[in-house]
């Protein structure tokens, strides 16, 4: 069973958040919000290459159903992950990219209840 988690996603840059779906990046989510002018207008370019100076995190909420909490595993199957990027679920660390954008998949437990404090 394939359960898609592409949409409501939150991309976070410091205390500013801003809704997003993916795949998508910080620019697209940033130009969207009207937060950056668009990149490719005139000399803006110039003005929006700051965002990439900057870290961002990208987060998700949902549930799952019931079976596949009960199942022995479950591949999680990440896509257009950036160059550089941690990835966690509920609060543990489930890989890195270094230099090696792409598709990942991870065969993994789910924990149910995430750490305190998420």
């Amino acid at each position: 069973m394939i359960v898609s988690l592409n949409d409501a996603w939150v991309m976070r840059d410091g205390e500013k958040s801003y809704p997003c779906a993916v795949p998508c990046s910080a620019y697209h989510t940033l130009l969207q919000a009207g937060a950056i002018p668009d990149p490719y207008w005139g000399e803006n370019e110039c003005i929006s290459t700051a965002v990439s100076d900057r870290d961002f995190s990208f987060e998700k909420r949902f549930d799952l159903p019931n079976h596949l909490l009960s199942a022995d595993r479950v591949i999680l199957t990440l896509e257009g992950v950036d160059t550089l990027a941690d990835v966690y679920l509920n609060g543990c660390l489930l890989g890195k990219t270094d230099n090696t954008p792409g598709r990942r998949e991870t065969c993994c437990a789910l924990i149910s209840t995430p750490p305190a404090g998420m």
